[in-house]
């Protein structure tokens, strides 16, 4: 306790250490509970996924993890990912051609309903000014 006491009281520097600066407190969240018990949920959930679709290894022999057998199978998954960004983008294409064709319709049954609504409209006030007229018409007489 003196030799605390002291420590504080004379100012020397407490000898720094990479483990207690910086090490301890980046792996003390880590250390939690909640961490841990994340991380078994995690690992339940990619295991999972991995046996669902993931390679059969029972499947495999030896041959083949030869390295133009492993350059076989990355170009065979290389173009069924190519084949289905494929039909995603022709997918995505016919879907934004959809929306554009019924955006049109949209826009021309919107143009059609107003521009009907401007006739009417203007029917209207034409026939009112012919009224109006008739009947100022009819005062003067």
């Amino acid at each position: 306790m003196i030799e605390a006491i002291i420590e504080k009281t004379t100012g020397r520097f407490k000898v720094r250490s990479l483990w207690d600066d910086l090490i301890v407190p980046t792996l003390r969240p880590f250390l939690t509970q909640r961490f841990a018990f994340a991380t078994l949920i995690m690992f339940v959930f990619l295991s999972l996924v991995a046996n669902v679709i993931g390679p059969d290894f029972s499947a495999f022999s030896f041959s083949d993890f030869r390295p133009s057998a492993l350059v076989e199978q990355a170009d065979r998954f290389s173009s069924q990912v190519q084949k289905a960004w494929f039909q995603v983008r022709n997918t995505q294409s016919r879907i934004v051609g959809e929306v554009w064709r019924l955006k049109e319709d949209l826009y021309g049954r919107l143009d059609y309903h107003l521009i009907n609504m401007l006739f009417r409209s203007y029917q209207q006030s034409a026939e009112e000014q012919g009224a109006k007229k008739q009947a100022k018409g009819d005062k003067k007489r």
